[in-house]
């Protein structure tokens, strides 16, 4: 009778045990209190299963009685003493426990030797009696600190809860002495021990739904958690393994041995193939750590230090640089390069560099297998891996440009939705770490917002131009009114001449007039850009245009000289806009080019393209210069006298031609301009 009666009162509290373990694990990682009283909750109801098959007689055996009572005892006391260190923290929360824990273990072991003595209890009966009630009356003493350090703010739960756990392990001990000391069992404290946990469970559980919550961070190194839950896994799968066994046994009849048989042969291929496989393993390792852990980064401090170092940009800082700098710190790398793709081009080129070396020279081609596998894929390349194993990127085939530095380590795509915008090449630090799945999302993350923030940088370039080009629609406005005055000048000494025509100083008068007005004009239209009017596009001989604007640039020294051309070579261009562009870019070299030096232009043909080079042996510009200045609108270094967009006009020109306009410059070695334009 009386194991019917325990039967009934264990499995309601194995039930009710159940239902909170599983409220538990579905607030795992959003509530700290889950984290820490999920397992001791799962290993009660496990407990109270482990009696209530007990009292049915369908367990035998005392080993999983004795590991089920363990396994409860000790998960509480952990349980409890973490909450009170998170509770207490400032204190030597430490020092108090381990001097109750020697005390505890001091009277287990002397309880024990006297029940060996004084008693006829097996050892291991004895054993696990002194420990349980050892381990009981220290979760008493910690429930007790508990409760006396829970603040005000957290309410009325935790104390609900620490009341709860106190009257469960009371009674525990009660019966534990019970059991020491008397002689014969006392059934009917026995059975009630289901119905006390049940009826306690109910206040467990209503402290955990009022939601009192606890921090955590920092409490428990993540290696000596994954591998204490390590070893309850494997606790729990030896107990799955024996309570199989036993139902096997007891249910299979003339089968049984039949069954076990086929039992422990289907759990050895299921553990050899866990244990084989590393894709298994990895997938096995991952699923664990994002649902038993808190994560390896402080979000909100990771996130604020980054959109920090994002509005740290400064002019001598472009923005691609601030933004390398951001995502190299995540993964402490020493530097990088941020390759972004340009606005109508086939190419992605360095545009910015932190703490090292710009690869101005090189570039990643839309259609090499890298751009193709970061489009697709929208991985984190780890190129040591890629080298070790490069069936892990399927045989990636990695750009020389990139190869050639041994010391770049990551590679990280810059997404616009799903579209590469760039990528960033990272340094190797010294010491290189292990990355994980959480490495991979907050780096695939913070390329994403990177990406985002280098674009609508260079947007807001883009805009700012307009707006520049707006002004300059203004200005011309301002030079045609001033145009007016001039004809209006002319128109007057025109109808002046019909009355004075005979006069010696009316003559010389309008002669300086017109002198003047002239003198105006040429200069105004020399400023004057012919970009906003449309160009008419015919076919026109290269030589010819080369010719004229040798021609117009005759007048000033060091005299262009005209090395070689090609009067066949045509192009489909405005004839008198084409002229203007190469004189223009003449006039530059000119003005770069001291008395003595020279100027010449050349002309070569190859692959359906006509190539004009203009060489100078001038004073030359830094590449930092060529790269951020020569082909920025309204950037002059003529002062006054220049507006900054002849160099800008000639390349978009020769970009609306189909062709491009490319310059190589060292300081004191002279230019060289090349202006690739399609033969027709």
């Amino acid at each position: 009778m009386e194991g019917e009666i325990a039967q009934i009162g264990f499995s309601l509290a194995a039930l009710l045990f159940l239902t909170m373990a599983i409220f538990l694990w579905t607030r795992w990682r959003d509530h700290t209190t889950s984290q820490v009283l999920a397992l001791p909750v799962f290993f009660s109801a496990v407990w109270a299963g482990v009696f209530a098959f007990t009292s049915a007689g369908m367990i035998t055996s005392v080993a999983p009685v004795i590991a089920a009572e363990l396994f409860r005892c000790v998960l509480w006391a952990v349980a409890l003493v973490l909450i009170l260190r998170s509770l207490i923290v400032s204190k030597d929360l430490g020092g108090m426990a381990t001097r109750w824990g020697y005390m505890i273990f001091f009277a287990a072991t002397a309880t024990g030797a006297l029940l060996l003595i004084f008693t006829d209890l097996p050892v291991t009966m004895a054993i696990q009696l002194c420990i349980c009630l050892s381990v009981s009356i220290f979760i008493l003493f910690m429930a007790e600190q508990i409760y006396r350090h829970t603040p005000q703010e957290i309410g009325v739960g935790l104390r609900y809860f620490c009341l709860a756990v106190a009257g469960m392990f009371a009674y525990d001990i009660i019966y534990l002495v019970r059991e020491l000391i008397a002689e014969d069992r006392n059934q009917e404290l026995a059975a009630a021990r289901g119905y006390v946990n049940a009826m306690l469970a109910l206040p467990i559980f209503y402290s955990i739904r009022s939601r009192f919550n606890i921090s955590m961070d920092s409490l428990l190194p993540r290696q000596i958690v994954f591998y204490t839950f390590s070893l309850i896994a494997l606790s729990v799968l030896v107990i799955g393994i024996v309570a199989g066994d036993i139902f096997i046994r007891e249910v299979g009849g003339e089968w049984s041995d039949v069954l076990r048989i086929i039992f422990a042969i289907a759990l050895l291929m299921l553990l050899t193939t866990l244990f084989v496989s590393r894709s298994y393993r990895n997938k096995a390792r991952v699923l664990v750590m994002k649902a038993l852990f808190q994560y390896k980064y402080d979000y909100r401090r990771e996130w604020l230090r980054f959109i920090g170092t994002l509005s740290r940009s400064v002019p001598e800082q472009a923005v691609p640089v601030t933004a390398v700098r951001a995502i190299a710190q995540i993964v402490n790398s020493s530097g990088g390069t941020a390759w972004v793709q340009q606005q109508g081009g086939d190419d992605y080129l360095p545009v910015g560099a932190w703490n090292c070396e710009l690869p101005i020279d090189d570039s990643v081609n839309t259609s090499s297998s890298l751009v193709k596998f970061l489009a697709a894929r929208h991985w984190i390349i780890d190129l040591d891996e890629a080298r070790e194993f490069p069936t892990h990127y399927e045989d990636l085939k990695v750009d020389d440009a990139i190869l050639k530095n041994e010391d770049w380590w990551l590679i990280v795509p810059m997404l616009l939705g799903d579209r590469l915008s760039g990528f960033i090449t990272l340094l190797r630090p010294d010491d290189v770490p292990v990355l994980n799945f959480e490495d991979h999302d907050i780096l695939k993350t913070a390329g994403r917002h990177v990406a985002t923030h280098i674009e609508q940088a260079e947007s807001d370039r883009r805009l700012s131009e307009a707006q520049q080009f707006g002004a300059y629609n203004r200005l011309t406005a301002f030079l045609m009114h001033d145009l007016n005055n001039l004809i209006a000048q002319q128109s007057l000494v025109v109808e002046n001449a019909k009355h004075h025509r005979h006069n010696p100083d009316f003559v010389d008068d309008a002669i300086m007039t017109i002198s003047h007005s002239v003198d105006r004009m040429r200069h105004l239209m020399e400023q004057l850009s012919s970009a906003s009017r449309p160009a008419a596009k015919n076919r026109v001989k290269i030589g010819a245009a080369i010719k004229n604007a040798v021609k117009r640039s005759s007048s000033r020294t060091p005299v262009p000289e005209i090395v070689s051309c090609d009067d066949q070579v045509a192009v489909q261009a405005d004839s008198e806009r084409l002229s203007m562009v190469i004189g223009h870019l003449l006039r530059n070299a000119q003005e770069a080019t001291a008395e003595g030096g020279a100027v010449t232009i050349t002309t070569d043909t190859h692959d359906e393209l006509v190539e004009i080079i203009i060489k100078d042996t001038g004073s030359g510009m830094t590449r930092d210069f060529v790269r951020d200045r020569l082909f920025r609108p309204f950037d002059s270094t003529k002062g006054s006298q220049g507006m900054g967009i002849g160099v800008y006009q000639a390349r978009e020109y020769a970009r609306s031609l189909g062709g491009q306009l490319n310059v190589q410059s060292e300081p004191g070695a002279g230019t060289e301009i090349r202006v690739h334009l399609p033969i027709v």
